[in-house]
């Protein structure tokens, strides 16, 4: 017997707001390799075919954002964390410092 996706219904994936990569790579020694979260794009719908998209994005203020269409609204960091996201977007740690001027712990 074949079940659906649906049958099982949805799968709950944590994800953090920072990210290090440094046990995913073949160089494990070493200082972290930071990546903040910077937008997380969500799917509401029946299928990939079916439904609509819209996004949480980062400001460079540090502020979070969703984008909904023609609306922006401003949320908070524990908003985007709880969403069921589709596809996340993370940035270096060297990219952010630059372009953001934030300081990751």
């Amino acid at each position: 017997m074949r079940r659906s996706f649906f049958e099982y219904g949805p799968m709950v994936v944590e994800y953090p707001e920072y990210l290090d990569l440094r046990p995913y790579t073949s160089q494990t020694a070493g200082e972290p390799l930071l990546c903040a979260l910077y937008a997380v794009l969500v799917h509401r719908g029946a299928s990939c075919c079916a439904g609509h998209y819209f996004c949480y994005t980062k400001a460079s203020n540090g502020l979070w954002y969703k984008m909904n269409d023609p609306s922006v609204d401003g949320c908070g960091t524990d908003t985007v964390l709880r969403q069921q996201g589709y596809l996340l977007f993370y940035v270096s740690h060297f990219v952010l410092s630059f372009t953001f001027r934030v300081e990751l712990e």
